[in-house]
């Protein structure tokens, strides 16, 4: 492989770096519905009505990057106030249900009597709307979710201009609301109208720091050609007063002032990417007579809806059966989460740039073997769902041991990775996802040990350079436990990938350079696939000048003695100096972290508090043992107190007569420590020692006394008496 003729469409020293450098050859390149082969149909796997065909938007740029909102310092306040006027006030509420994807609408009764088989062979334009408006002065929007990606599970009316929304919980679970994805139609132009998303869960999102929702209309489609456009106003997320098992929903609310008559609106969290989009753009390859020879499709397995998983190789295939047995590896996937329709963007720019005329892209194709699955999780993708599959678990939680009946697109992919790794040597592997918190597109790695510690940060941080909005700082590559069991963790661990990644692309957009305080498009993230193309080539380069030149300067940022946990134990992968839980976008590691939190500070607590209990038991046991053992010292006769007092002292005070050790001993609780135990018995042994002092000292005295007053003449009982009772009231 030669990199000194590279010759790429996105260079960073060129004009083409501009971020609306790819506009011709986007806005040129044909719409997908342009050509319709025929493509399987997708399967929910519920049961439940859905239309089919789903909705069909077009795809257009905007002329310049959509500036997040704005948001006041009081709006948080306004609304949680407005909440409490309406909790307050419940006579003046509406709550009317205006819609509902599974209960059958009481305005049509008969559409639920049908039988199952007429439901599935109605699917389709035959479903009807929930609501039908009453007259043309009925400003009741009528709502509508039950297409491909839909997610709203019900619509009530509070207000004539105010709406409180519902979305369904991931199929088989009972959380994760996130994804939305609906139409509105019968609004009326001019008027503002409000939603309130009322039943989410995470405790802060992007919306708080400018992010808007999509918002793509039919009209201003066709008669325009405009695509999706952020819009709202009103925007925030704010905990409510809902209670749920484990605390408070959450609400997300924004306001929309309506430009059109008799149309519709679609309001999405993500730019929508469905199962049928991805099945024609595959299609739409194959059928073109250049691309059609640079990769080959098949069916990975299938999902327990039924529905087909592709498998993409990319590779130069008219070449010596040698020479591509000696090409390395590169896994990308991407899915996994079907709410984070950002990381198909991301996978398209990928595959439009290696199925690409570009040198580039035939340098990448000459020397590497691409294996791509471009949608991990499509009943997720098809139901609506944010996270789960229609078993109702996180498939990126089920790397370490998928099933093949529950898992099966975890496990046949992880076979796949397997199978590959043993015939060529596998230079990365990627999964591509959605950020929900954090701004910027990053990656996740894993850390290595010894002489390789910087190894897994080389192409990040190339890609760093690439990129005109990917951040390094944000990088993590640390591996927590909850994150165990994952894809990036397992590929590195257990198929020893050492360069294996996880890029998150932010829902919202960038916090620095041109594109701060601005959202990202679908053309800002297909051009983050290009910029992944070109680092694999830096980074793979015969020429090592840009990864020696990174290398010297990780060395410089992270110093050996600067990152802990260095270990001789080749097993032992993770460092301190980074933690992927912080700003972690799982909601299973988020809730348990704040449980763990809690559970510490509980511990804390009860700590600390049974530390001051037990200083006070302490103090009050010595000060009881102190006056028994006065008590004992006076009852015995002064020969044993004596006896005692040299035992203690030739001991170094460690050990007492096991009569009284006893007796005191008793009195220690069972949580006494045999440090606190040792002071006690030195203690009681230095009283025991001044005690047999003043005895001893009383003794010589009264012979002094006794000699002296012999030695003067006086009489014998005189001085002796004195003497005795000197003695006695020292006693």
């Amino acid at each position: 492989m030669t990199g000194n003729k590279r010759e790429s469409n996105v260079s960073q020293n060129t004009e083409d770096t501009d971020e609306y450098a790819f506009d011709r050859m986007y806005n040129k390149r044909k719409p997908e519905s342009s050509f319709s082969p025929t493509i399987p149909l997708p399967k929910n796997g519920t049961g439940l009505p859905m239309q089919i065909p789903g909705p069909h938007h077009i795809h257009s740029l905007p002329s310049e990057p959509e500036e997040t909102y704005q948001i006041t310092d009081t709006l948080v306040a306004r609304m949680v106030l407005h909440d409490s006027q309406r909790m307050a006030n419940p006579h003046t509420l509406l709550n009317r249900v205006v819609y509902d994807c599974i209960d059958p609408s009481p305005m049509h009764y008969k559409q639920s009597s049908m039988s199952k088989r007429n439901r599935k062979s109605t699917l389709g334009p035959a479903l009807k709307p929930y609501y039908i408006p009453m007259s043309k002065d009925d400003t009741t929007l009528v709502f509508e979710s039950r297409f491909e990606s839909g997610n709203l599970r019900r619509a009530i009316q509070v207000y004539e201009f105010e709406y409180d929304l519902i979305l369904k919980f991931d199929v088989n679970t009972r959380g994760h609301t996130q994804w939305f994805y609906f139409s509105v139609d019968n609004a009326k132009k001019g008027k503002t109208y409000k939603f309130n998303i009322i039943n989410l869960l995470k405790s802060d999102s992007l919306y708080n720091y400018g992010m808007r929702p999509l918002i793509y209309s039919e009209k201003d489609a066709k008669e325009k050609s405009k695509g999706w456009y952020r819009g709202g106003t009103d925007i925030c997320y704010y905990q409510n007063s809902i209670k749920r098992k484990s605390g408070y929903f959450y609400t997300f609310t924004f306001s929309y002032k309506f430009e059109n008559d008799h149309d519709k609106y679609y309001f999405a969290y993500c730019y929508p990417y469905t199962y049928t989009q991805l099945q024609h753009y595959l299609a739409t390859l194959e059928h073109d007579p250049v691309r059609r020879k640079l990769f080959r499709r098949r069916t990975l397995c299938q999902t327990l809806a039924g529905n087909n998983v592709d498998l993409l190789t990319i590779t130069s295939f008219s070449c010596d059966p040698q020479a591509l047995q000696n090409r390395k590896g590169v896994v990308v996937s991407s899915r996994v989460h079907p709410g984070e329709s950002n990381g198909s963007y991301m996978m398209k720019g990928i595959i439009d740039y290696l199925t690409g005329p570009s040198v580039d892209a035939k340098i990448l194709r000459d020397n590497f073997v691409f294996k791509i699955v471009p949608m991990l999780n499509p009943d997720g993708v098809i139901n609506g769902n944010y996270r789960c599959s229609l078993a109702g678990v996180d498939l990126n939680r089920r790397w370490s041991d998928p099933s093949i009946k529950l898992h099966p697109t975890v496990y046949y992919t992880k076979e796949m990775i397997r199978k590959f790794k043993g015939d060529r040597h596998i230079v990365l592997f990627c999964d591509l996802h959605g950020h929900s918190r954090k701004k910027n597109i990053f990656m996740y790695g894993c850390n290595r040990v010894g002489r390789q510690r910087l190894s897994t940060r080389i192409f990040p941080r190339i890609l760093w350079k690439i990129a005109q909005y990917f951040s390094y700082q944000d990088c993590s590559f640390g591996i927590s436990k909850s994150k165990e069991s994952c894809g990036r963790v397992v590929v590195f661990r257990e198929l020893g990938i050492h360069n294996s990644y996880t890029m998150e692309a932010s829902f919202c957009g960038a916090s620095f350079g041109r594109l701060n305080s601005r959202h990202f498009s679908t053309k800002h993230l297909e051009q983050m696939g290009h910029f992944f193309c070109e680092a694999i080539l830096d980074y793979c380069d015969p020429d090592q000048t840009r990864v020696d030149e990174v290398t010297r300067e990780l060395e410089l940022l992270y110093p050996s003695e600067s990152i802990q946990g260095a270990t001789t134990n080749p097993n032992a992968f993770q460092l301190t100096g980074d933690n992927d839980s912080i700003g972690s976008d799982d909601e299973a590691s988020d809730s348990a972290s704040v449980r763990k939190k809690k559970k510490s500070s509980k511990g804390s607590k009860s700590k600390s508090s049974s530390k001051k209990s037990s200083k006070k038991d302490k103090k009050k046991k010595e000060k009881s043992s102190s006056r028994r053992s006065s008590k004992m010292e006076r009852s015995r006769p002064p020969s044993v107190t004596k006896k005692n007092a040299m035992k203690t002292k030739s001991k170094g005070g460690q050990k007492m007569n096991k009569k009284s050790f006893s007796r005191e001993g008793s009195s220690l609780s069972h949580s006494t420590s045999a440090h606190t135990a040792a002071q006690y018995v030195s203690k009681k042994s230095r009283l025991l020692m001044r005690d047999s002092k003043k005895r001893s000292d009383s003794r010589t005295q009264s012979s002094q006394s006794k000699r002296r007053s012999e030695m003067e003449g006086g009489g014998g009982d005189g001085p002796i008496r004195t003497g005795s009772s000197r003695s006695k009231r020292h006693r």
